[in-house]
């Protein structure tokens, strides 16, 4: 499965959106996360249906000088780490569950 067809998901629903940035609790309560600009973007646009792709779209909408190789690096990094944090399900599914590949490579 090509990872840019995978469809992140918040696992929290513990964040504060304000000012242009996004401040995000983790599940266990022990992590907060920051996130400004170009993060902010990507973790407002993890509703499980939005693919990596789309939200790569979306960032390189942002920043049209960027090569699109390279937002979507940062992109994948950034979902790697809000995993790592227990703060998403790098690819969701309803029916599925965690049963999806989740590793972001």
């Amino acid at each position: 499965m090509n990872v840019e067809d995978f469809t992140p998901m918040q696992l929290t629903e513990g964040y504060y959106d304000k000012d242009g940035e996004v401040l995000i609790s983790s599940v266990s309560g022990n992590d907060i996360v920051r996130l400004k600009g170009a993060g902010r973007t990507i973790w407002l646009s993890l509703n499980g249906k939005n693919s990596i792709g789309e939200i790569t779209d979306m960032v390189c909408n942002q920043f049209p000088e960027s090569p699109r190789e390279a937002i979507l690096n940062e992109v994948k990094i950034i979902l790697r780490a809000l995993s790592n944090k227990n703060t998403i399900v790098a690819n969701w599914n309803p029916l599925l569950k965690y049963t999806l590949p989740q590793d972001i490579r």
